[in-house]
């Protein structure tokens, strides 16, 4: 006949014996090292994303260097004129005032107000 003091001591003893189990099973998600893999990477990267760095000759002369979220625009004259790349286009765009320079990696244009427009070959 159990008496309910061993029906405590029963379940003190099975609470103690499950507290001393391996528990590395359980291990949670966060703490798991995760394996060793290759970083993934977009075939096509996002717009913003495709011109961190490149430079550009541009028909008449001019020259872009882009850097980042601006770029430099070297006209023919001599005059550097520094361009912000607008948020919320489809594609890297830098503007300023009365020049702007759309491009990808493979070449872009640069349009001037007063000037018309330039096709540009990256590299």
């Amino acid at each position: 006949m159990r008496t309910p003091m061993m029906a405590i001591s029963t379940l003190a003893l099975a609470l103690a014996l499950s507290a001393c189990r391996d528990h590395s099973d359980l291990t949670p998600a966060s703490d798991a090292t995760p394996a060793a893999t290759e970083p993934t990477t977009d075939a096509t990267p996002p717009a913003e994303d495709a011109l961190t760095m490149a430079t550009y000759t541009c028909d008449g002369d001019h020259r872009v260097s882009v850097d980042g979220d601006t770029a430099q625009v070297m006209l023919a004259d001599g005059r550097t004129v520094e361009l912000s790349r607008s948020s919320g286009a489809s594609t890297a765009t830098f503007a300023g005032e009365a020049i702007e320079f759309t491009g990808d990696a493979e070449g872009g244009t640069l349009v001037r107000d007063e000037g018309g427009s330039f096709t540009c070959q990256a590299g």
